[in-house]
């Protein structure tokens, strides 16, 4: 759970290492499901995490659930979206 394999193409999205795992509720699953930890830190520009995850850093963490991805953006921020929807 939780990763996106990487294209390998010159400026294609990459997937974050995941650095363990970790029960979370899925709200889109509705039940407890096992997500990728994946620290905010390898959250830079163009990096793909697969929900189910939790991006985690000190102050908080961001939940992906299962119909999710999320992208890390140039300006820092990760942006959600669904699996599927077109860029």
């Amino acid at each position: 759970p939780g990763e996106v394999a990487p294209t390998g193409a010159p400026g294609a999205p990459r997937a974050a290492e995941g650095v363990g795992l970790r029960e979370v509720f899925d709200p889109s699953e509705r039940r407890m499901m096992q997500a990728a930890l994946v620290e905010r830190s390898a959250m830079g520009a163009g990096v793909i995490v697969e929900g189910p995850a939790a991006i985690t850093e000190a102050e908080t963490t961001i939940i992906v659930p299962a119909s999710r991805i999320a992208i890390g953006q140039k300006d820092g921020c990760v942006e959600l979206r669904r699996k599927g929807d077109p860029s």
